[in-house]
């Protein structure tokens, strides 16, 4: 299954946010209005969470399994505040687009988790 990008319902939030992190997002570049929703990456059986550290200085990319455990966390080295995401299935890249037009490009492989790894029943989706 390949990854897609899902806006959704910031009332959606995973309940289990990591501790010492906040959901804040932007509406766009710069503009700190309250979004009443957010991008969220779907792979395989995984949804991933972008999440601003509460001491304001980075972001997080959270990935949760399909039963809303929490599985593994990314820190970004050079965006706050991310307000769009896109996938470039071609080149196999995430690029992140956080405040003051800041980017950060990923390759799709350091996100990819097994299906049901944190399960013990391994089965390769990359």
């Amino acid at each position: 299954m390949a990854p897609f990008i899902e806006t959704v319902p910031v009332t959606n939030l995973p309940n289990s946010m990591p501790e010492g992190f906040t959901g804040i997002s932007l509406k766009g570049n710069d503009d700190f209005g309250n979004r009443p929703e957010t991008q969220v990456i779907r792979w395989a059986d995984h949804s991933y969470w972008m999440f601003e550290f509460a001491d304001n200085r980075a972001t997080a990319v959270v990935a949760y399994n399909w039963s809303g455990k929490l599985v593994k966390k990314w820190n970004m080295r050079n965006i706050r505040y991310i307000w769009d995401v896109k996938l470039n299935l071609a080149e196999q890249t995430v690029t992140f687009w956080g405040q003051g037009n800041e980017q950060e490009t990923l390759p799709l492989k350091e996100l990819c988790l097994s299906v049901h790894q944190d399960e013990g029943l391994t089965k390769g989706i990359c």
